[in-house]
């Protein structure tokens, strides 16, 4: 931002106007100088003449007419010749089959979407005419409307009974001054409603008038009959305003709101905002396939025409274009009749008839056969059969979450954005497997080879449009066993099928895929991936959410009354019990023997079992409370602790009791990766046992059991396997059907219920059992008839708790014993990467659609505690203990760290900087490189700044940006790995991460490190998400981000705290930031939120950091180099 204020702005201002590019868009609304912008557009032909055309697109085509030219103009010029205006070289280059834009599928399917290209135009190779774009053919002389010609589902192809509502609202106190609603067809008996009042002081009543005339209107719509109904508004703000007066209204009534009320709130307030307004419908009796019940008549105009108006829009531009009319019924127009103190009914009534007419063009205009969606009957909305207020929040907003997800789904295939893969057909090799092998058009960075077999995919043939009829609800939460169950087969057109990729070959070129059913497919056919709806957890949650609101009703102790306590009250103290305050009474003794040895051999591996400070203090929590949160920032040995204290548990019952009954732990957590971290640790800490001269006293590790349930079955990680045991010899007479023995090339699992076994001779007293959530509700004892046994636990741990909704963290309590009452302990950190969620939960204060750390991270007051206010208080919440011991950094990675955090804690890590290997010749490797290298030791934070020459930009479509950072990392990576000393490094473990925000990334720089690099050598290059609760001595943090456009597109996402602080913080000894300008000295605009601002200071502070000129820094003259791969300038800072 200081950069532009200081250098690019004085620029611009002192440069000649006619030099400035600029843009006219809807941003530019009610602008004093709007009618100025606007004529100037229209008159020298810019591009803003596409209405609603953004500044990332306008930019775009910018592009597009300078790579198709050739040239590489100033970024700051106007590219246009003086005898051509921009929509004339647009024209003229569009036809050029010669152009180099026909080589980039991604520029190319991106023209097609802003240009809202035809079909068959842009399905060629080529370039397609103007002809081809009715956005060009609109806003060029004589400027007329046009169809669109893609599919939308924005308007309904027809109803029995439409229903208009307009509202206005006046600005001064968000009131309504002014509504209507009139209904139309399907002789429904009712009077239009139109009301206003003359000034601001009379509007206390208006908007309960108007909640009893919208209840009227939908009740005798309903009695009318079984008739297809929609109802309508034309400005989005007024559908929102329409939400926002119900959602006021409920929460000014509270708990028991008017029928009518609850009727209107039912029926229309279908997204975050019913969480607001206490009132919850049953999404999952909503048909999915129909359109929203309130439409916004603009939105459908936006969506299915082009109108020839420059930069954007309204009402009286759709009446003048589309009904031949004059109107002065806009809202701004009403309002100012309104606040002059004229009566507006007349207006108001004008609005809804206008708005009903516009629909019937509309429908004139567009062929019914590109309007997809339909009108249902209005019939009765039942809200959640739920008792419990608190179980109806989760279980709404989880069925919100797949309802969400479902309409980005469609909106994807409508679109044919996001992750959309192009595919030619090649040939098919049959049964049994199925496989088709495919040419990648396009889109081949989104596919992932995975052996899950779970048929993420849809594939469509192109034309067909089947995957816009194809219903994804009823196979969402089914394994496609196609020939066990026809009913799923019938589900699937003769033009759609379920496919897996099963391989991708030759670079992205070619994708291996198994289709079920397999289609009827020639060589050249071509077919596009649509990603499908896979949705394995909103009916189990469902479920199991009903079976916990049964549970309520009874005063017994359950896991449903335990779980609704735990959310509303997460620091109750637990009950006092015998058996607890004897484990607490042992405890002294037990940590005396860990503390003398660790004091005595501080560098043995046994030290690991004595217990921390602040980890003993957690152990006290669990002891005392019911639920015991565990928090600490990354690298604070969350997971280490976790392990110690199931191993301090366990050794104290041992010792307190030897009739005790089985104690068992189960742990859990979204990713494999965290589920393995823990059972791995606890597995080596078993391992260091016994200590010596402690034989005797740990005869308890003969009856542990450390095993992990996933798809493939059980594995168990201790007691270790036996020299040359394999599998057992009573593998067809062992009882146990879940025994390990039954699965080939696995050795019995303790507990084998055969004599001739020598495990099966030892019970096993104390298990610890990993899973993830959803394999963890298979556990519950009403899953006996499929599971075999039942399994109850007395302790529940949830690891990275930051990425597990509340919804999904209810599954495993149902594995708990209801009495005693268990012990939960979570652990994670807020300031991690969130549970991937589609709505925004904003108005949420009990946290129970976010995650279950945030639930559970509250005061008694109930209110949320921050992450700086546990590190610096400390004790403010008794439940929530803070990690303050760091395990996994050098000093300088942690300091950066506690700046976020506003703590200090203690470096516990031993590990020293990287060193240069002695031998290495420098002399072949890029000058930036070479730079970073000479710089390794004695440094912890380094950054490379990527740069494009001058005018370079301007000309660099997405596709070569993308590879000229993959190139600049991957050379990195190489050296790194090849002159670095690595002889001190652990065999088998992860030596470089290479964290990225997308995939495509991902994909181009494991293209360029696949063929140098072995994956023994520890390289992973993968997302953020998969990467948290890792960690790997060297981290290279992927923002090279050289596309401005996409970087405009993508700001929530990039500037997001969470992300970049998960990134950077898996570095033990060295991270690399590799950013581009845009990321250090972004637009002004995209730091107009608290959110974008915080991330970009944590980022820019990591930069200044490491760009500050000190002792043993390189001076910013020395620092300059350029890529010998192409990509340049090329700035390196280390500190």
């Amino acid at each position: 931002m200081l950069a532009f204020l200081t250098d690019r702005l004085p620029a611009l201002l002192k440069s000649e106007r006619a030099k400035v590019d600029w843009s006219f868009n809807d941003k530019c609304s009610r602008c004093k100088y709007e009618p100025r912008c606007r004529a100037e557009t229209v008159e020298t032909g810019r591009f803003s003449n596409i209405p609603y055309l953004s500044d990332a697109d306008h930019l775009f085509l910018r592009q597009m007419i300078t790579l198709s030219a050739g040239a590489a103009p100033s970024a700051c010029e106007s590219t246009p010749r003086p005898e051509l205006t921009d929509l004339e070289d647009l024209v003229r280059r569009l036809p050029d089959r010669d152009s180099p834009v026909r080589t980039l599928p991604t520029a190319r399917r991106r023209l097609t979407r802003v240009l809202q290209l035809q079909a068959a135009a842009s399905s060629d190779v080529g370039l397609p005419s103007r002809l081809a774009s009715p956005l060009l053919c609109s806003v060029l002389p004589p400027p007329h409307v046009e169809v669109l010609g893609r599919p939308s589902d924005s308007l309904p192809a027809s109803e029995d009974v439409a229903v208009c509502i307009t509202v206005l609202q006046n600005p001064a106190n968000h009131r309504l001054c002014a509504f209507a609603i009139r209904v139309r067809g399907g002789a429904v008996r009712i009077d239009d409603v139109v009301r206003s009042v003359p000034s601001a002081e009379q509007s206390a009543g208006l908007e309960d008038e108007f909640i009893d005339a919208l209840a009227r209107t939908l009740r005798a719509v309903r009695v009318a009959g079984d008739r297809a109904v929609q109802l309508y508004a034309f400005d989005p703000s007024e559908r929102s305003y329409v939400s926002q007066i119900l959602v006021e209204a409920a929460a000014r009534h509270g708990p028991a709101p008017p029928e009518a009320l609850r009727e209107c709130c039912l029926a229309l307030v279908r997204d975050e905002e019913a969480l607001t307004c206490g009132v919850y419908a049953d999404l999952a009796a909503d048909n999915f396939r129909s359109s929203s019940r309130l439409l916004s008549v603009h939105a459908a105009v936006r969506d299915l025409l082009a109108v020839p108006v420059a930069g954007f829009y309204g009402f009286a531009d759709c009446v003048k274009f589309l009904l031949d009319r004059q109107s002065t019924a806009s809202l701004v127009n009403v309002y100012e009749e309104w606040a002059s103190g004229r009566p507006v009914d007349a207006l108001v009534s004008e609005r809804v008839d206008l708005t009903l007419l516009l629909v019937d063009k509309l429908r004139q205009l567009v062929p019914g056969s590109l309007l997809v969606s339909a009108a249902t009957p209005l019939a009765v909305v039942r809200p959640l059969p739920i008792g419990s207020d608190t179980l109806a929040r989760v279980l709404y907003a989880k069925r919100l979450e797949q309802r969400l997800k479902l309409a980005e789904l469609r909106r994807s295939r409508l679109e044919r954005t996001g992750k959309c893969v192009e595919l030619a057909f090649v040939e098919s090799r049959g049964a049994p497997d199925h496989v088709a092998v495919f040419d990648v058009v396009s889109g081949a960075e989104h596919l992932e080879p995975s052996d899950d077999e779970l048929y993420h995919w849809l594939l469509c043939q192109d034309g067909t449009s089947s995957e816009l009829s194809f219903d994804d609800v009823p196979v969402a939460e089914l394994v496609l066993q196609f020939k066990k169950n026809e009913d799923i087969r019938r589900l699937f057109a003769s033009s759609c099928a379920a496919a897996h990729v099963k391989a991708v070959e030759q670079q992205g070129a070619v994708a291996l895929l198994k289709v079920k059913p397999m289609l009827r497919m020639r060589a050249g056919d071509r077919f596009t991936l649509f990603e499908r709806l896979v949705d394995f957890g909103t009916k189990r949650v469902s479920d199991n959410i009903a079976s916990f609101d049964e549970q309520l009703a009874s005063a017994v102790p359950s896991a449903g009354r335990l779980f609704e306590s735990v959310v509303l009250d997460s620091a109750a103290v637990a009950p006092a019990t015998q058996s607890y305050q004897q484990i607490q009474a042992a405890m002294p003794s037990i940590r005396r023997v860990y503390e003398d040895y660790a004091n005595l051999h501080p560098d043995a591996d046994g030290a690991q079992l004595n217990i921390l400070r602040s980890q003993s203090a957690a152990l006290q929590s669990v002891l005392q409370h019911r639920v015991t949160v565990v928090w600490g920032p990354p690298g604070n040995g969350k997971t280490h602790c976790l392990a110690l204290i199931v191993l301090r548990l366990i050794e104290a019952m041992a010792t307190v009791s030897k009739t005790a009954p089985a104690f068992r732990v189960l742990m859990t957590a979204v990713t494999h990766s965290a589920i393995d971290n823990f059972l791995q640790r606890v597995a080596l800490l078993l391992r260091l046992l016994p200590l010596p001269g402690q034989e005797e006293h740990v005869a308890w590790l003969r009856q542990v059991c450390v095993r992990k349930i996933d798809a493939a079955g059980e594995t168990v990680l201790f007691p270790p396997t036996a020299p040359g045991q394999t599998t057992c010899a009573c593998k067809s007479g062992c009882a146990n059907k879940r025994c390990s023995c039954r699965k080939a090339d696995r050795h019995c699992s303790p507990g084998c219920q055969c004599a001739a076994c020598a495990n099966g001779k030892q019970p096993i007293m104390f298990e610890i059992v990993g899973c993830t959530v959803w394999r963890a509700y298979k556990l519950r004892p009403e899953a006996k008839t499929t599971t075999g046994h039942t399994e109850l636990f007395d302790v529940l741990i949830i690891d990275e708790a930051s990425q597990l909704s509340v919804a999904d963290a209810s599954l495993p309590f149902a594995c708990l014993r209801a009495a005693p009452e268990p012990k939960i302990i979570v652990a994670g950190d807020a300031l991690q990467m969130p549970p991937i969620l589609k709505g925004r939960y904003d108005e949420d204060p009990m946290r129970l659609c976010g995650s279950v750390l945030d639930c559970l991270m509250r005061g008694p007051d109930g209110r949320p505690v921050t992450a700086r206010e546990l590190s610096r208080q400390g004790g403010v919440v008794p439940h929530v203990v803070v990690l303050r011991e760091n395990k996994r950094m050098l000093g300088p990675l942690l300091r950066f760290t506690e700046r976020l955090y506003g703590g200090n804690f203690t470096q516990n890590f031993r590990g020293r900087p990287l060193l240069l290997d002695q031998d290495a010749r420098l002399e072949d490797i890029a000058p930036a490189v070479r730079q970073l290298l000479l710089g390794v030791g004695g440094h912890n934070l380094a950054s490379i700044r990527l740069d494009l020459e001058p005018g370079l930009a301007a000309a660099c479509p997405a596709e070569r940006l993308l590879r000229l950072e993959a190139a600049a990392v991957a050379e990195t990576v190489r050296a790194l790995l090849q002159y670095v000393s690595w002889e001190d490094h652990p065999p088998g473990r992860s030596k470089i991460f290479v964290v990225t925000p997308h995939r495509n990334q991902r994909s181009a720089i494991n293209q360029l490190l696949g063929r140098a690099i072995d994956a023994a050598d520890g390289i992973r290059v993968d997302t953020v998400e998969r990467m948290q609760g890792d960690e790997a001595p060297v981290v290279l943090v992927c923002y090279g981000f050289l596309d401005r456009a996409q970087l405009e597109r993508e700001t929530d996402f990039l500037f997001n705290l969470n992300r970049i602080n998960v990134s950077i913080s898996r570095a033990q000894r060295l991270c690399i930031l590799v950013a581009s300008r845009w990321i250090i000295e972004p637009s002004v605009s995209f730091l107009v939120s608290d959110a974008h601002r915080e991330a970009y200071s944590h980022l820019v502070a990591f930069w200044n950091q490491v760009s500050k000129p000190s002792c043993g820094t390189l001076c910013a003259s020395e620092r300059e180099s350029v890529f010998h791969r192409g990509v340049g300038p090329v700035t390196l800072n280390m500190s």
